[in-house]
């Protein structure tokens, strides 16, 4: 048996051979040497141990003691009876003392290992972490929960010291705490709470929350500290001061309020959106904001808040603070105190006033570009570029393809309205323009049918299609070849009015011919000649507008030509004496109500320079002019002969032939200019008259 104090057995051995050698003292000083006198301080050694030991029940050993002592006077004959009483009662006292001792003793250590377990048990069950180090800084105990925030394990901590758990900044301050404890018995930091950053054992640093008190054991002080990670505090925080951020900032109204409907909070976009300032609508009721006609729907809305739903997006109106009645659009959720229980709402509410009138005119705009989608008499067709297939189309559309939209809408165009085979698209594989061009439509008999089509590109809802628009021209097209053939009919009749004309003149010109071949007097010949000269530049234009199959328009570039040549081979006597020049412009179109009198002018102006201009084989030149100024024509007949007389005025002559330019210059609203500085200049301007 391994003996130990603490060991029961031990105990009860030890007081068995004190008690064996207390009964033979007693019986060797009475029995053997009859003294009275016995040595009894041994005897206190059993007692002192047994009520150390058992406390109360060790107070059987001084009553056995005490019973040993008086018996053996009693036995032995020995007359010590009165001072063995005085040692029995010493006895007694001694182990009652001894007892009261023990058991106060006894409840003191109990007291300390209830208050150690107590530690224990809220230390190791603590979510924070406890630290307790010496007055070096060195640790000397951690619980389970610190060692889950450092992720240390106690034999990596216990002897090191606490600044390996900070940062470099924080380091100062314990260190500061066991520099200026020991001499000043308190520190700045002590019993407060510190915010500082721990050091994980792999290297990672967090924010920590540190409270430190100091306490003394044995004469040594001892710092235990309590410590908290906070990083979820620190998120937490700043989470809330973004929101409380980001509610100050928003433009939305952010209220708070009670199930009742009081206000209990109110940010800008609130003020701004209802023109309240916080101070004037705090603690005032929700229901200033309503508008009579919608208070009804308040009870609703936090009878579903009150029991824990929510409301997204319910469109409602309000009214500002100058009475103005918006729309907004509202969103409600519970708001909960700290124990869970509903409290009131939180609502964001949405300035959609703006939206709703644009959503409004936008609805309009939809419907009056619906109605004269289906309203106008042009086919239209939607057709989305990736699927090949119609997505809409009008009433129109479907009348001339010969079915319902129904049977239309999601059908691919290819082989069914359109000819083109699927990969031969004429816009989006051939990339042809078309753009108001003819092309040809598939009704659902197959039938083609002749339309007018546009095609654009455009988007809708991020996808892009192709607006088809096109026109029945079936009619049309009947109409135009019926036109064409009146046309021809017309064109046909026309030359053959102006071949019949010019026969009709040209044999009024060979009558005139063959009459002044009788007329003997020279002055009536010539009144003959100038007749058929006049008959033969009419029947000249008519000519021309028969070979050109022109109704009424005529190149007078080429009549003047011929008719100038015709003239100058007729009347001038000598070729190598009168020079004709021509500067005239291409392409000058007429209309033959101004031509055929420009054709008289120029025939009278030119046969008179051939005529009377160079008497006498006088040399000389006649040039005709003929061009375009902007608006202007402008015919020139001019010669360097022997000119008019200084008198000479147009409007008193009595030459029929200028007579007759004035009167035809008048009749195309002309204006006629005459030069005869050096020799004669007619200039005839005039713009052409509108067909």
């Amino acid at each position: 048996m391994e003996f130990s104090l603490q060991n029961e057995k031990s105990k009860i051995l030890i007081l068995i051979l004190t008690l064996i050698v207390a009964t033979i003292l007693t019986y060797y000083f009475h029995f053997m040497l009859n003294d009275a006198t016995i040595f009894t301080h041994f005897f206190y050694i059993p007692i002192i141990l047994a009520t150390l030991w058992w406390q109360r029940k060790g107070m059987i050993i001084p009553i056995i003691l005490a019973i040993i002592l008086l018996s053996s006077d009693f036995i032995s004959g020995v007359n010590a009876l009165t001072s063995d009483l005085f040692r029995a009662m010493m006895f007694l006292i001694i182990g009652a003392v001894v007892t009261i001792l023990s058991e106060i003793i006894a409840s003191d250590e109990q007291k300390i290992r209830e208050s150690e377990e107590k530690f224990r048990s809220v230390a190791y069950s603590a979510a924070d972490g406890i630290l307790t180090a010496d007055n070096q800084g060195k640790i000397t105990y951690i619980n389970d929960s610190f060692q889950e925030i450092f992720k240390y394990q106690p034999q990596e901590l216990i002897g090191k010291e606490v600044t390996i758990l900070l940062t470099e900044n924080d380091q100062k301050n314990i260190r500061d705490i066991l520099e200026n404890y020991p001499r000043t018995g308190d520190h700045r930091l002590m019993n407060r709470t510190l915010e500082s950053t721990g050091i994980r054992k792999d290297g990672t640093e967090f924010p920590l929350e540190t409270s430190i008190a100091s306490w003394k054991s044995d004469g040594e002080t001892y710092f235990t500290g309590i410590v908290r990670d906070v990083t979820e505090r620190k998120k937490m925080e700043e989470k809330k001061n973004e929101l409380a951020a980001i509610v100050e900032s928003s433009d939305d109204a952010i209220i708070g309020k009670t199930l009742e409907g009081t206000i209990t909070s109110w940010n800008e976009g609130a003020e701004h959106i209802y023109g309240y300032k916080e101070e004037e609508i705090l603690g005032k009721s929700i229901y200033q904001l309503i508008p009579p006609d919608h208070q009804d729907d308040f009870p609703i809305l936090m009878e579903k808040i009150s029991k824990g739903k929510h409301v997204k997006h319910y469109e409602t109106q309000r009214v500002r603070k100058d009475g103005e009645i918006i729309d907004i659009s509202l969103t409600l959720s519970p708001t909960k105190n700290i124990d869970g229980e509903i409290k009131g709402a939180s609502s964001i509410a949405r300035d959609i006033t703006e939206k709703k009138r644009t959503e409004e005119t936008l609805k309009e705009r939809e419907n009056y570009q619906q109605t004269i989608f289906s309203a106008i008499q042009t086919g239209i067709i939607v057709v989305d570029v990736e699927t090949r297939k119609i997505v809409d189309l009008n009433d129109i559309a479907a009348e001339l393809i010969g079915t319902s939209k129904d049977e239309i809408i999601g059908k691919t165009c290819h082989q069914f309205i359109c000819p083109a085979e699927e990969d031969q698209c004429p816009i989006l594989n051939l990339n042809q323009e078309v753009d108001n061009s003819e092309r040809i439509l598939i009704n659902i008999h197959g039938e083609e049918i002749p339309i007018i089509k546009n095609v654009v590109k455009i988007t809708l809802n991020g996808r892009e299609h192709l607006l088809e628009s096109f026109v029945d021209i079936t009619e049309r097209l009947k109409a135009e070849e019926q036109i064409k053939q009146s046309l021809k009919d017309k064109d046909m009749l026309i030359g053959e009015i102006h071949h019949r004309v010019k026969n009709n003149l040209l044999i009024i010109t060979s009558l005139l011919s063959l009459q002044s071949s009788y007329v003997d007097d020279q002055k009536s010949r010539s009144l003959f000649e100038e007749s058929e000269n006049r008959t033969r530049s009419m029947a000249l234009i008519h000519e021309k507008l028969y070979q050109s199959g022109e109704a009424k328009r005529i190149d007078f570039e080429e009549y003047i030509q011929s008719l100038g040549n015709e003239l100058y081979n007729t009347y001038a006597l000598n070729t190598n004496l009168i020079k004709l020049e021509m500067d005239l412009e291409k392409n000058l179109i007429l209309d033959v109500d101004t031509a055929i009198p420009l054709g008289l002018i120029f025939n009278e102006l030119f046969t008179n320079s051939l005529k009377h201009a160079f008497p006498d084989n006088r040399a000389g030149t006649i040039k005709v002019t003929f061009h375009k100024t902007g608006e202007n024509y402008v015919l020139i007949v001019e010669d360097d002969g022997v000119g008019l007389p200084e008198d000479f005025k147009v409007e008193e002559s009595d030459s029929f032939g200028l007579r007759l330019v004035d009167a035809l210059t008048q009749q195309i609203d002309a204006q006629e200019d005459v030069d005869s500085t050096q020799g004669t200049s007619f200039t005839i301007t005039f713009q052409e008259k509108p067909v």
